[in-house]
């Protein structure tokens, strides 16, 4: 049975269903998604704006994903990728982006690979917030530039399994630090 015209309010995202959070699956979604819009899609909404990140996070996010997110597309278990439609303003012209990239190595364990790779994040945070150098250009502190402060960084992971090895490395360089969706070591 068909449930009354508006009376059904469905949110998903299949860019989500890459990562599996909670057994996502990304055929179900689109089934799930084909079924209750029809054929021509006319009550499927797509959301595009991005109400969190800067411009310039966008675009490297942007650049960085686009050609790895058509991988799989046509087997339908990646999301097609759709460009991020930033909503504020950018502080200044400088991209504070920064890569640090582990050289994968074959066979290694992957608590070594994140071993190696908390320590360079932690050993990059720490030498920002100890710097006095500017690391930051100002954009929401009406243009001047500012050191590194802790709060000032994130780390994401892909999940949560190793987070406290990041929480360990910037323990041992006193950089403070709040964790969520792990284990504190606190």
């Amino acid at each position: 049975r068909d449930p009354r015209p508006g009376s059904l309010f469905i949110v998903g995202d299949d860019q989500q269903s890459i990562y599996g959070f909670r057994r996502a699956d990304m055929r179900v979604f689109n089934q799930v998604k084909a079924l209750l819009s029809g054929p021509e899609g006319r009550n499927a909404l797509q959301l595009e704006s991005n109400f969190r990140s800067l411009s310039p996070i966008c675009e490297w996010c942007d650049s960085a994903f686009s050609e790895l997110f058509a991988e799989g597309v046509d087997e339908g278990v990646q999301a097609e990728h759709q460009s991020f439609s930033p909503t504020r303003a950018t502080g200044g012209e400088e991209n504070h982006i920064r890569v640090l990239g582990v050289p994968g190595v074959s066979w290694n364990p992957a608590e070594d690979i994140a071993r190696k790779n908390a320590r360079q994040v932690a050993r990059f945070v720490a030498d920002a917030v100890e710097s006095d150098e500017p690391v930051l250009d100002g954009g929401e502190t009406d243009g001047e530039p500012v050191p590194g402060d802790p709060e000032d960084f994130m780390i994401l992971t892909r999940n949560k399994g190793r987070l406290a090895i990041f929480a360990e490395e910037l323990a041992s360089r006193d950089v403070p630090y709040a964790l969520s969706g792990g284990e504190d070591l606190g």
